[in-house]
Formats: structure tokens, C-alpha cells, sequence
């Protein structure tokens, strides 16, 4: 599914192919938490915090976001959801406290947290008393958080937040202060460097003969792990050997 739906929106548009296959994965990770688990004790879901980077001169680095969210909207819409209105399976949210994320993620707790500028993130998170990174740190391998101070008290049950973000090299070179590497944030990213040499002064449009059978593949995966049956267990798999060992 990866590499279809990626190879159809390169085609397309400027953005680089590197950004459509980890995009496609952020997406898809966050969709199937609960439905898909690696046979380990550690219990980790197939969720990532993406970091798309790309020098300045390349264009639409967070276009693939866009385009991904419209491509899942136009599934959800598709769908014979037996006269019930349409469900999304995954939101995203670009909040700017660490309040905000909890409320947001108490209503939609599929989530990602979708930054078109990853700076901005990290200006957030640099403000005097917030527990933003706190947060956003702790829940890449839990689905739980909890502080309580004298003035607040910031609770979370079932998160599944995923995390994706872009930045040019230049921005990217002195973003992070050393509060980001002492909490361990820049080892949870997955950094993901891209470049295109593709220029459309207008991008064609991806008819729906295009995306027809890309929606088969999704609704074959999402029949496959039981996303639709909230009552069957995750499906567990098993790395191959190379992987277990490289």
C-alpha cells in the first residue's frame, strides 16, 4: 500500500518521494493502533514521529500532509457505512499548549500532531511552564499521561498520537535546544531528508480512475486487521530474521 499510493502522488506533484512513503506510513501507523502488534513485551504500537527535511530551495516539503488527509477523507466518504453518518479513522491537530493537546486528544484520541513548520513546534514548546514536550514525549511509547500541580492537573487515558513535522536543512541545523536532547526527543523522530528536482507550474489532477484502486487496497487492509470490528484482537506479527538482526 506504501508504495502504490506514494508512486500515484509523486507522479503528480513536486513534493519529494522520500515525504509521500513515511507520510503514508505516519498515516497508516496511526490508523491501525490497536489492530496490528509486533510479537515483543514492549507492546509498541506502529505509530512514528516523522521529521521531513528538505533544503529550501524544495518546494511543498508538507504537501504530501494535505494530500493524505484529502485522500482519507475521500475513503471515509466512499464507504457503505450502513446509513450512519461517515467516520474519520484518524485527525489531526496542530495545537499550540499542552491543555489543548489533552482536550484535543480526550475527543479524538487517534491523532497527528501536524506541524507545516517544525519550528513553530519547537517555539511552543519552549515557553515558560509548558509541559508540551513533556507530553508529546511521553506518549510516543505509551498511550498514558498524568501531571498534577498545585494549579492544574493534566490527565489521559488512550492516546495514540502520532507526530509529523518539516523543516528546511538551514532551520533544521540550529532548531533544538539542548532541553530536546536531554529529554530524548530527537531520538524518537524519524528524520527523513528529501529532495525533488520536479517542477510543475500546475500540478494535473489525480482523476478518481487513479485513486479507486488505492481505496481497494485500504479497505482490503482494514477488512485484513479488523479495524471495523472493535472486538477482535490485535493481529500479531513477526519480524522477519534480517530484520531481528540488522
Amino acid at each position: 500500500a506504501l508504495p502504490i499510493l506514494s508512486d500515484v502522488y509523486a507522479r503528480h506533484l513536486e513534493t519529494p518521494y522520500e515525504f509521500w512513503i513515511f507520510a503514508t506510513a505516519t498515516y497508516l501507523g496511526n490508523i491501525f493502533c490497536g489492530k496490528i502488534r509486533i510479537d515483543s513485551s514492549l507492546s509498541t504500537e506502529p505509530r512514528i514521529y516523522m521529521a521531513g527535511i528538505g533544503p529550501s530551495a524544495v518546494t511543498r516539503k508538507s504537501e504530501s500532509q494535505r494530500q493524505l488527509d484529502k485522500f482519507f477523507r475521500e475513503y471515509i466518504e466512499s464507504m457503505d457505512w450502513g446509513g450512519e453518518e461517515p467516520k474519520r479513522i484518524v485527525h489531526t491537530c496542530n495545537v499550540g499548549s499542552a491543555e489543548g493537546l489533552i482536550s484535543f486528544l480526550k475527543k479524538e484520541s487517534h491523532s497527528i500532531y501536524f506541524l507545516d513548520e517544525l519550528k513553530s513546534f519547537i517555539q511552543k514548546s519552549d515557553i515558560k511552564g509548558s509541559n508540551l514536550l513533556q507530553i508529546v514525549n511521553s506518549l510516543f511509547e505509551d498511550t498514558r499521561y498524568e501531571n498534577i500541580t498545585k494549579d492544574s492537573h493534566l490527565s489521559i487515558n488512550d492516546a495514540h498520537l502520532s507526530f509529523m513535522g518539516f523543516s528546511t536543512n538551514e532551520t533544521w541545523d540550529d532548531m533544538f535546544s539542548s532541553t530536546f536532547t536531554d529529554i530524548g526527543f530527537m531520538n524518537r523522530l524519524w528524520i527523513v531528508p528529501g529532495r525533488t528536482d520536479k517542477l510543475f507550474s500546475l500540478p494535473q489532477s489525480i482523476h478518481r480512475d487513479e485513486k479507486i484502486p488505492l481505496f481497494a487496497n485500504l479497505i482490503r487492509l482494514v477488512r485484513n486487521f479488523g479495524l471495523q470490528d472493535s472486538h477482535l484482537p490485535p493481529v500479531t506479527l513477526e519480524l522477519e530474521w534480517d530484520a531481528k538482526w540488522k
